[in-house]
């Protein structure tokens, strides 16, 4: 969840939240008896089966880029401003806080504690009044608090109040624009234009999948709904995931881990200690408790299965990471290395530090010095830049989807393409990432922006 913005020292003021309609209250469904979960040594071992039978959503690519409308945020002397590629400033640092320019080439910015919207050029397109604010969506809306109601709305690149700033959360949009909101009326679905579609009771929605399925929360319990507020999967399970673009959900029950499908029934039995989301990058990790023959104790075991709850590898290892690009990190012996979809080491288990695959390329840590490998385990860059945060738990930055990467030299930062060469020479900024930004998180219960 998003942190809160400085506040303005004012005392929010009492707001009436429009009328809703009410719909038919459904009573609360009772959970049924649970049949239990076995332990793991009672289940049947899961089939095996080869990458070619495997079945996984398709690859995508990511799109993530360091640069944004050609410029890029920098941090000096307390205060931030916008390069361009080049290296020279577009708008020299004088914003005590701001984000990436997004949608209709605006960026959020703070002036004297107040949060409005600037062009490329640093002209006031909506001036500071908020409390505070939001990028602008592909949609072209934007989330920002009211300083008069301590409350949130939604705006349009011209500034005008598409909603009424009445609510205490709003969800990121799914993608037809269907957010959740929380008011002191209680929980409701919006449309694009912030039209009413249904009243929620009392269940808090998160954010909308791809399916228009909305995952709820009531008493400790998770279920999903759809945008009409009928339950399509009962309040009943301890974590559950929106689903994915094949139809498949995380969930919980009694403490282990499977896969439903979109009408409730278990795709993929309760059987792990812990399972990862299905991502676009292939198999889902999974880990389960076995039964060690040679200590007669329980040992936790790593792996990866495929949508149909099958074991494409099983590891032998202390830790293992989700895919990314079709590889995924793993940690042996206390050294860290890297394989491919088929278990195999591209990256032998031999340093001591190691970022994930990032648009095929992965930062390596060696004598106290940041490099890079291809997705071979080639050294394409040397080790010679400073760790951020330059301690024993130093990292490097990934390369995004424009082929860039900050580092660091000393207290310099620049940046670089795959080759090694400088696009901006270092010098005395702090550059922003993507990920560093003040923006919703990519988790699933997270996309609640709120202030």
């Amino acid at each position: 969840l998003l942190s809160c913005l400085p506040g303005c020292g004012k005392e929010p003021a009492e707001t009436e939240i429009p009328p809703i309609t009410v719909l038919p209250e459904e009573k609360p469904e009772e959970r049924p008896e649970s049949p239990g979960v076995p332990n793991v040594e009672t289940l049947p071992e899961p089939v095996t089966v080869s990458l070619e039978e495997a079945d996984f959503l398709p690859l995508e690519e990511t799109s993530l880029t360091l640069f944004h409308q050609g410029l890029i945020m920098a941090f000096r002397d307390g205060v931030y401003g916008y390069m361009d590629r080049s290296g020279q400033w577009v708008l020299e640092p004088q914003y005590l806080l701001t984000m990436d320019f997004q949608s209709g080439c605006l960026a959020a910015a703070m002036e004297n504690g107040l949060w409005g919207y600037i062009d490329r050029s640093g002209n006031w397109v909506i001036a500071p009044q908020f409390e505070g604010a939001m990028d602008f969506d592909e949609n072209g809306y934007a989330v920002v608090k009211s300083v008069d109601t301590w409350k949130l709305g939604l705006i349009d690149t011209t500034g005008a109040w598409v909603l009424e700033p009445v609510y205490d959360e709003i969800s990121a949009p799914d993608e037809n624009g269907l957010r959740a909101v929380i008011g002191s009326g209680g929980s409701s679905i919006i449309d694009i234009s912030g039209n009413r579609i249904t009243h929620m009771y009392d269940v808090r929605p998160y954010n909308f999948d791809t399916s228009e399925i909305v995952v709820v929360f009531r008493d400790g319990r998770y279920g999903a709904a759809d945008k009409n507020g009928n339950f399509v999967i009962s309040v009943r399970y301890s974590d559950l995931s929106s689903f994915d673009a094949g139809g498949l959900a995380l969930a919980a029950e009694d403490k282990k881990y499977g896969f439903l499908d979109v009408s409730g029934e278990w795709a993929i039995q309760p059987m792990f200690d812990a399972v990862s989301r299905f991502s676009n990058n292939g198999p889902a990790l999974a880990v389960v408790r076995e039964l060690d023959e040679e200590t007669s104790t329980m040992q936790k075991r790593w792996g990866y299965i495929d949508r149909k709850g099958r074991w494409v590898i099983r590891l032998d290892v202390e830790h293992a990471w989700e895919f990314r690009e079709g590889y995924a990190r793993v940690k042996k012996d206390g050294l860290y290395g890297m394989i491919d979809q088929q278990g195999n080491y591209v990256i032998e288990p031999v340093y001591r530090r190691l970022g994930e695959m990032s648009n095929g390329m992965v930062w390596f840590w060696e004598n106290g010095k940041i490099g890079y490998l291809d997705c071979s385990g080639n050294v394409v860059i040397p080790a010679m830049f400073t760790p951020f945060y330059d301690t024993a738990e130093g990292y490097g930055y990934d390369f995004y989807a424009d082929g860039l990467a900050i580092v660091q030299l000393g207290e310099t930062e620049g940046i670089i393409d795959k080759s090694g060469n400088w696009i901006i020479e270092p010098v005395e900024v702090h550059f922003m990432t993507p990920v560093e930004q003040w923006q919703p998180g990519d988790f699933d219960h997270s996309k609640w922006q709120r202030m």
